[in-house]
């Protein structure tokens, strides 16, 4: 009975060294990358790859998607192949986005739920930030030709200014 126990610790230490060896090898490593940077805001209400509602902390990417429309796929952006939820960091310069209540956040970090740019005109890598849906009283709910679903603040915040001052921005950022 002892021999059968020790064989059998010894079975299931080994079973758990080798998933550990399989699933726990250490850090993942990433990559930097120097790329163009635009802003938006009053996105559609859920992400193009997501069901969660957008917000700050979202971007959109180039998508390889030529397998439904072969005519707006970015075959040459590598970044096109990351799947939704990837996450870029290190973002520098990081934009500064304001809240509902008019608190500034600066966000380095951003993970990827939405794609755009179908004729893929940004430059690989191109990394679309979304600054939020909130405007002001007389302000229409259009930022940009986008008319979606925005919020009314009444302390001073225009997420549509913010991301259209963002404008084409030559950021760095570390990515998969």
């Amino acid at each position: 009975m002892g021999r059968l126990l020790t064989l059998a610790l010894a079975v299931t230490l080994a079973a758990t060294s080798a998933f550990g060896a399989v699933f726990f090898s250490g850090p993942v490593s990433a990559t930097g990358y120097s790329a163009y940077s635009t802003g938006y805001a009053f996105a559609a209400y859920t992400g193009a790859w997501s069901s969660s509602q957008m917000a700050p902390g979202q971007f959109a990417g180039h998508w390889y998607h030529a397998y439904w429309n072969p005519v707006t796929a970015c075959y040459n952006d590598p970044s096109a192949w990351w799947p939704s939820g990837t996450w870029i960091t290190n973002m520098n310069p990081a934009p500064w986005i304001v809240d509902g209540n008019g608190y500034s956040y600066q966000y380095t970090a951003f993970w990827l739920s939405d794609w755009g740019d179908p004729p893929c005109g940004a430059g690989n890598y191109w990394a679309d930030v979304y600054f939020g849906r909130w405007k002001q009283p007389p302000q229409a709910c259009d930022c940009n030709n986008a008319t979606e679903y925005c919020y009314v603040s009444y302390d001073y915040v225009d997420n549509c200014q913010d991301a259209e001052g963002w404008g084409y921005t030559s950021v760095s950022y570390t990515g998969p």
